[in-house]
Order: C-alpha cells, then sequence, then structure tokens
C-alpha cells in the first residue's frame, strides 16, 4: 500500500547487516524482508540494505550453509549507518574482540546510529562497552557465558531488550519484532502495524510491545472500538460506508471515531479508508488481469475521475 510517511531521515537510511561466519540465516532473511516491506508499504525507499562481514569482503556462510555476499568494513562510512545489526550465533567472541568490528560500532554508535544485536550479537556490543548498565537478550544457548563474561549486563527473560539506541534479540522469529521496533521508531506507530500485519505478526508484535518499558509509543492491539471499525472498513471495500456509518456501527459518534483514529493509527479514518481500499486496488492490478476499470470498481471507485 502506497501512503504518506514521515520519519527521521529524508534520504534511505542505511541499515548495515553486520554478518559474522556462522550468522542465522532466518534472521537475516527476515530483517531484509521487514524492511523490504516498509519500502513498498511507504511506496519509496525508507532503507538501503548493506550487507557486511566482521572479518573483511567476502562470501560469508550462515550455519546452515547458506551464503551472502558482503562488503569489506573499511569500505562503509560509519557516519552514514541509520542502524547497524550483528548478526552472530556460534563464536562470538572473535568478532566481540575484533578491533575493527568495535571501532566501525562505537563510531556509528556515537554518530547517532542504533547499533542492535541478534543472538550473541549482544556480546559483540558488551565488548565494546555498548551495553554497560543496561539489559540484553542473547540466545538461551549462551546465556552462562554471556553472564560470565560481562557481569556489567543484566539478561532479560524477554525477547528483546532496549539499552539507549540498542536493541538486541534472542532470534529466530523474534528477530521481526527487533525491526517493527526500528521501523516504529524511525517513521511511527503506524507503518510498524502495516507492516507487522503484512507479516502476520502482529498480535505477536503487540504482546511484545507490553515488555518494552521506557521504550517508544507502544505499538497496541486495537481497542475493541477500533477493531469493529476497521472490520467494518474492510468488509466494505467494494461498497464504502460513511465514515459517520462507520462510526455508528462501532458505537461511537463521528467526532470519537476521528479521535481514536488519530490517537491509535495516527490518521483519519477517511484516510485510512481509502489506505485500504487502495491496497485492495494494487494488490489486484498485480495479482489479476482484471481492467483498471474492474479493479477500480472493486476497490469502491466507481466514476472515472477516480
Amino acid at each position: 500500500m502506497t501512503m504518506t510517511i514521515s520519519g527521521k531521515y529524508e534520504a534511505p537510511a542505511q541499515i548495515v547487516l553486520m554478518l559474522h561466519e556462522g550468522f542465522p540465516a532466518a534472521a537475516l532473511g527476515h530483517l531484509h524482508d521487514a524492511f523490504s516491506v516498509a519500502n513498498w508499504q511507504a511506496g519509496r525507499r525508507l532503507y538501503a540494505i548493506t550487507l557486511a562481514a566482521t572479518d573483511g569482503a567476502r562470501s560469508v556462510e550462515s550455519y546452515g550453509g547458506f551464503a551472502a555476499q558482503t562488503v569489506a568494513i573499511d569500505a562503509i562510512d560509519p557516519a552514514a549507518i541509520a542502524h547497524l545489526v550483528l548478526l552472530v550465533s556460534f563464536d562470538p567472541l572473535t568478532a566481540a574482540y575484533s578491533d575493527r568490528v568495535a571501532g566501525l560500532i562505537r563510531q556509528a554508535y556515537r554518530r547517532g546510529a542504533g547499533v542492535h544485536g541478534v543472538e550473541t550479537g549482544a556480546a559483540v556490543m558488551a565488548a565494546a562497552g555498548l551495553l554497560t548498565g543496561g539489559e540484553a537478550a542473547v540466545h538461551w544457548a549462551n546465556r552462562d557465558g554471556f553472564a560470565e563474561a560481562f557481569p556489567d549486563v543484566a539478561l532479560t527473560d524477554g525477547p528483546i531488550a532496549a539499552h539507549q539506541r540498542c536493541l538486541t534479540c534472542v532470534g529466530g522469529a523474534d528477530v521481526l519484532d527487533l525491526a517493527l521496533i526500528v521501523i516504529e521508531r524511525d517513521h511511527g506507530r503506524r507503518l510498524a502495524l502495516q507492516v507487522a500485519e503484512h507479516m502476520h505478526r502482529g498480535e505477536a508484535y503487540a504482546a511484545l510491545r507490553q515488555l518494552m518499558a521506557g521504550g517508544p509509543a507502544p505499538v497496541r492491539a486495537p481497542s475493541p472500538a477500533l477493531a469493529t471499525a476497521l472490520t467494518l472498513m474492510e468488509e466494505t471495500l467494494e461498497d464504502p460506508l460513511s465514515c459517520r456509518e462507520i462510526a455508528a456501527g462501532a458505537g461511537l459518534s463521528l467526532r470519537q471515531l476521528e479521535r481514536l483514529f488519530r490517537a491509535e493509527l495516527g490518521a483519519s479514518p477517511k484516510a485510512h479508508y481509502r489506505a485500504l481500499r487502495l491496497t485492495r486496488a494494487q494488490n489486484l492490478l498485480q495479482q489479476t488481469t482484471l481492467s483498471v476499470a474492474e479493479v477500480a470498481t472493486s476497490a469502491g471507485f466507481p466514476s472515472f475521475a477516480h
């Protein structure tokens, strides 16, 4: 769906995914997909993704044998990085005590970048001093070793931990939630919800945000009235109702409906309804052989002007 997005970056934000030998391939896929879906939902390139290696430009293999081509650390300008994500699984200390890796992430962080770690990426961040006095999420198999090596960093029992501009994640499907938090911080709750729903992560992400005390405004499951209004909209895309009719169906006044949408989605009911219909039109254009006129009618845009 194409929608108007405002955020902290005028140009595409540079996302550096730094891979260590034996990295989790699924995590790479989750992150790449989430930021790509954000670009698609926004209708413009919010994020540009670069793959880098912790030990030089080469083909780096995941623990399952998937190979990814990367660039060298020396080719990356720390000042150009918006977010750096460390994808580390086995042997984290090799990366943790690399002066080149530590130097890059410290410089990027000092220049305002978010630095994040997946599975055992927290060990690299802790060794660089980014997590001192904070909390980290580490893959369960590495908790004992992490606690021994970095006693000044608390371990959370949750899947993700936040410390200042750093996020750490235990791995698995929770990597998607890390990406969603980044998207929310950069471009707001509405886009994060759009991406979460597209990737079938809406309920899981809403539950996670309850654990992120002290973070940005949480992405929540919609209130019952909002859920009713959204259902009405989704069920009437071909023959749209008026916003006043939507409000009545949700047991609200029009003014209450408008306040609810502004508070929970950051958009007016009319704008959100139109975006849903445009999404339907886009999907039909991409996925069917219907004519433009047929697509327009199916999305509730019957006139030639539309």
